[in-house]
């Protein structure tokens, strides 16, 4: 079986895929992700607006791709939450999931038209 760091590359190369073709909320529909990912995407049991998937990556380490709602829009999806997220709580060494680095991320999405701009957060704090 690849690594977690092989895998979270190629998840993260799939994602920046579904980007780069992103023209409006439709693009991000359940088909679309599982074509662009090649996982199977599952619906919440509650609310079919809520969908994605998961991949756990090795024992520590946990991927998830989830829509995520705009109240405004009548609760439909307009927006994924793409995260590494780590199981033992520690969040110490992300080496694991480093497959792409912020420069490769930045680098794509500025090839696919994107702008970076900081945010700023509570208190003037950079925010990301």
């Amino acid at each position: 079986m690849p690594t977690a760091h092989v895998r979270s590359r190629a998840l993260g190369e799939s994602i920046l895929r579904l980007i780069a073709g992103l023209r409006g909320p439709d693009d991000i529909a359940p088909a679309r992700l599982e074509a662009t990912t090649g996982h199977r995407v599952e619906f919440n049991g509650d609310d079919a607006r809520i969908y994605g998937f998961g991949e756990r990556l090795d024992d520590r380490w946990i991927c998830n791709v989830v829509s995520l709602r705009d109240p405004e829009r009548g609760g439909a999806p307009n927006r994924l939450s793409f995260a590494f997220d780590d199981q033992s709580g520690r969040d110490d060494d992300w080496s694991a999931v480093r497959g792409l680095s912020f420069e490769e991320y930045a680098d794509a999405l500025t090839a696919a038209g994107y702008a970076s701009e900081p945010l700023v957060g509570p208190r003037n704090a950079f925010y990301g």
